[in-house]
């Protein structure tokens, strides 16, 4: 039996994760599958398979198309009524009521009973929507609690126009909840709570990732009691308990935003559970209520909460692991999410995980991978399991595990949960990712992050103690970056040095002086970050640490660097070469341990402190030139590898490329024929209406057109097109389609000889075009073109046809309201230690949305776009073709700003 047909197999009863698929699967296998094996097979078998908020489920039955039509329809027919929160909310209670109206409906029909209010899907009722919330009211009369949600839900929809209300009424009567199960109903209820529309993506608070959720819930295994959660959001974590729990327990939440916790009440109910409770409210005020939980889940909020009643005045973790130790029964367990940053800072914290080890509290400690909780946050984060009555193995010691990544070029990691439950439960001392360590010898490490007891640090703190490594701050004077004001920015004084202004590429070693563009002004503060020596620059922000060094130079004999930046400037005495320092952070030793160290909720960063212990392999001056020597070409090599393996999982380009050469071609070969036919029997059409004189003729007499005076001004008049203007539509759209795809099939065969490459000064050639171009609205926004004359080989006609197609974008796209203050930029740069040539194009109008893989897609556009979204893509295969690249700056919150690269090639 294939894998596909295996899957599809076990989750014929109700939907599962892929590590439980994996589980089933594997239970009678002697060859077994791999999680990744599951997860590549849904994503190759897309058209029958989905995988919703962490499950895999079949959408190949008509059920599935039609709730997720249905959803997608509402949301875009209504996010022009609704703010964000109200659209995502009152989508939500449509199907709660849905669910709930069809549930009773059923419950009537199997009872034999009346049912006041039923309301008849096909009714011919002039008010369907009183209807239909007449037989909500009926169905709901036994929930005296919902935290207002009737009414909320029913205020909000009484602002929608009727017409649209008509619409929802008629879309929600397609879908029939009833051929759903209780699995299969809540995992779509959480596909309609988790999904969003572009525009309001970021606007929207969301649950927790469904795998942490997963493995949380799991890790707490409830068997009796309570299971609470004084944090509860929208009740993602509670809803995992349910799903993967034997027993009936009773399930509570407590939520301080009432949005939050009527959607919480909704889940729950639509994962059929019968003993919940939702409380409106701040858990600190209940310290004292006298009620003890037996389990205890949450993720808890970064910036945690506060509140008068509790003896912890500030806000963070501290108050709520207070609260959550004092709630739990003498037999209880907690597991719950924190910061790797609360794991490792000093100060109140340190005091504060000292008391939990004095207590014998803390049973094990998960580190998850950066980016598990994303969209969520980016940061590091782990779990931590919290326990009255610990395993005996475990009296005064800690078990730390380290969840691996399975797809490390994954947007979003991948945790085998099967195997971290596995060493969970594993009683041995050690293994790769586990390790159990006493009391005493975590208080002495002052951490209690996973990563200090890890093999790899394990293996660099023998390297330390045999004397064959030292600690980074005992090498280095780590020097902080600036924070800088824009209007000091605008002093071009000394060269500002930014995260930006860092080398990606290992073989790009020194600090390019095109890179050091922005200046700042010398201040008693921006003096404390001068470098004027030789030194290593390192991003201390983000997943990359981008080390490049700065040698000062007549052109550039000092910088400053700004606050994401941080400076290791080599002690006189450390006996450190600089440029074996900077292989050594391309190490896989040193990347571990920075990747360990990485803390940080919004953005994953690290910082002096933890930077300063990173443990450096060290050999006399000789020694290290010979390092340099023989094993730079391994590093190189080796980080070259890791990139290729990141292309790899993402998917080869060229194949890609390939694919998609063949999905258009295909496409313009069979519809361009039958454009051109449309074309010519519409210019047929055309002649026979001028030579029979009926170009005249309308749908509608204008006596039909006639509209009461009380509806003036209330209605408009329908589209009432003659034959002759409907036909000349016809001729024109059909053209349109035609040119459209002719672009296409350029674009398909762009083929630039290498004969009609010439030798070109950019920064004339640009100018000359853009000065003689026409242009529609010549008087409302600018065309600037500077920096300096680079040359470059270059096909001068598609590079024209990259300039003009920027050019109509802007016009068309980003200047919307003509305005004298709109400008368009190209300015021309060189990069002489990479080779090439940059155009910087950039405009000032209305904010840019695509990110640069969306660019480059066919047909892919802005929601606010009118164009065929093919231009992007055109753009970027001519520059391909010039063996260059685009990046975009996908950060701008206004306008657009894009780099052309491309090679400056020698003569041979």
């Amino acid at each position: 039996m294939q894998l596909l047909e295996e899957i599809e197999d076990v989750i014929k009863k109700h939907p599962l994760t892929p590590s439980e698929i994996t589980e089933e699967i594997n239970y009678k296998r002697s060859r077994k599958h791999s999680v990744l094996d599951i997860i590549d097979t849904v994503k190759r078998n897309q058209e029958t398979l989905q995988e919703i908020n962490g499950k895999i489920v079949s959408i190949s039955e008509h059920k599935w198309k039609e709730l997720i039509r249905a959803h997608w329809y509402l949301l875009s027919t209504l996010q022009a009524i609704y703010k964000s929160h109200e659209l995502h909310f009152l989508i939500a209670a449509l199907f709660y009521y849905k669910r709930i109206v069809d549930m009773h409906k059923e419950d009537c029909t199997h009872n034999n009973t009346a049912n006041p209010g039923n309301y008849n899907w096909n009714s011919s009722s002039s008010r369907p929507l009183s209807a239909w919330l007449d037989s909500i009211q009926a169905a709901r009369h036994q929930k005296e609690y919902d935290l207002n949600l009737f009414n909320d839900f029913y205020s909000l929809l009484s602002k929608c126009p009727p017409e649209r209300s008509d619409d929802i009424i008629n879309m929600m009567q397609k879908v029939d909840t009833l051929l759903f199960s209780k699995n299969e109903f809540s995992t779509a209820f959480e596909y309609i709570l988790e999904t969003r529309t572009p525009s309001t993506q970021k606007n929207y608070i969301t649950g927790t990732s469904p795998q942490v959720s997963e493995l949380m819930a799991k890790l707490l295994n409830p068997k009796t009691g309570v299971v609470y959660d004084p944090v509860c959001g929208i009740g993602s974590l509670l809803g995992h308990v349910s799903r993967i729990s034997d027993s009936h327990h009773h399930i509570k939440g407590s939520e301080i935003q009432i949005s939050n916790a009527q959607i919480a009440l909704m889940n729950l109910e639509m994962h059929g559970i019968t003993s919940y409770e939702i409380t409106l409210e701040n858990c600190l005020d209940e310290i004292h209520d006298g009620n003890y939980y037996n389990y205890i889940i949450g993720d808890l909020p970064l910036n945690g909460y506060a509140s008068h009643r509790s003896p912890w005045k500030e806000k963070g973790f501290i108050p709520l692991l207070e609260f959550v130790i004092s709630k739990l029964s003498e037999q209880g367990k907690a597991v719950l999410t924190v910061s790797d940053s609360f794991l490792v800072s000093q100060g109140k914290e340190q005091n504060y995980r000292e008391h939990l080890l004095q207590n014998d509290l803390i049973e094990s400690i998960i580190s998850l991978p950066a980016g598990s909780l994303k969209p969520y946050t980016n940061g590091k984060s782990s779990i931590l399991i919290l326990n009255k009555t610990k395993p005996s193995f475990l009296i005064n010691r800690i078990k730390f595990i380290t969840a691996e990544n399975l797809a490390p070029a994954s947007q979003i990691p991948i945790l085998d949960i099967s195997n971290i439950l596995e060493q969970y439960q594993e009683k041995s001392t050690d293994s790769l990712n586990s390790q159990i360590v006493s009391i005493d010898e975590a208080a002495s490490q002052k951490s209690l992050s996973a990563s200090y007891y890890t093999e790899e640090f394990k293996e660099a703190g023998k390297l330390l103690k045999g004397g064959k490594a030292r600690k980074l701050g005992e090498l280095v004077e780590i020097i902080s970056g600036t924070t800088t004001r824009d209007i000091q920015a605008l002093s071009e004084d000394i060269p500002l040095i930014k995260i930006e202004s860092l080398e990606k590429d290992i073989l790009d070693m020194r600090l390019s002086s095109e890179k050091s563009n922005s200046y700042i002004a010398r201040t008693k503060q921006s003096e404390k970050s001068l470098i004027k020596e030789e030194s290593l620059l390192i991003a201390r922000i983000g997943d990359n640490l981008k080390p490049t060094i700065f040698k000062p130079s007549k052109a550039t004999p000092e910088v400053v660097t700004h606050n994401g930046v941080l400076t290791l400037r080599p002690f006189p005495k450390s006996s450190l070469d600089i440029e074996y320092l900077y292989y050594q952070l391309y190490s896989p030793l040193i990347q571990k341990q920075v990747e360990q160290r990485r803390i940080g909720t919004v953005m994953p960063f690290i910082s002096k402190r933890l930077l300063s212990e990173i443990i450096i392999p060290m050999m006399p001056l000789d020694s290290q030139r010979e390092f340099i020597a023989t094993q730079k070409s391994n590093l190189i090599s080796a980080e070259k590898e890791r990139v290729t393996q990141r292309l790899r999982a993402i998917g080869f380009e060229e194949e890609n490329l390939q694919k998609e050469n063949e999905l258009i071609s295909t496409l313009v070969h069979e519809l361009r024929p039958k454009l051109v036919k449309i074309n010519s029997l519409s210019n047929k059409l055309i002649r026979i209406i001028e030579k029979h004189k009926i170009s005249s003729l309308a749908q509608y007499d204008e006596e039909e057109l006639g509209l009461d005076d009380d509806l003036m001004g209330l209605l408009e008049k329908p589209e009432n097109f003659n034959i002759g203007t409907v036909s000349q539509k016809i001729a024109i759209n059909s053209k349109e389609l035609n040119d459209t795809l002719s672009l296409v099939k350029e674009i398909m065969t762009l083929n630039l000889k290498p004969s009609e490459f010439i030798k070109t000064k950019l920064l004339s050639f640009l100018s000359e075009h853009l000065r003689d171009k026409t242009i529609e609205r010549p008087h409302k926004y600018k065309i600037e073109v500077k920096g300096h004359e680079i040359e470059a080989k270059i096909h001068q006609a598609s590079i024209l046809q990259v300039i003009d197609q920027l050019v109509a974008n802007a016009e068309h796209h980003a200047f919307p309201s003509p305005s004298s203050k709109d400008r368009i930029t190209f300015n021309v740069k060189e990069d002489k230690e990479r080779k090439i040539a940059i155009i910087e194009y950039s405009n000032n109008g209305k904010p840019f949305t695509l990110t640069k893989s969306d660019y480059i897609q066919f047909f892919t556009k802005s929601k606010s776009s009118n164009g065929s979204g093919i231009g992007g893509n055109y753009i970027y295969r001519i520059i391909r073709a010039h063996d260059g690249d685009i990046e975009i700056d996908e950060n701008k919150v206004k306008g657009f700003s894009m780099k052309i690269e491309i090679p400056i090639k020698d003569e041979r």
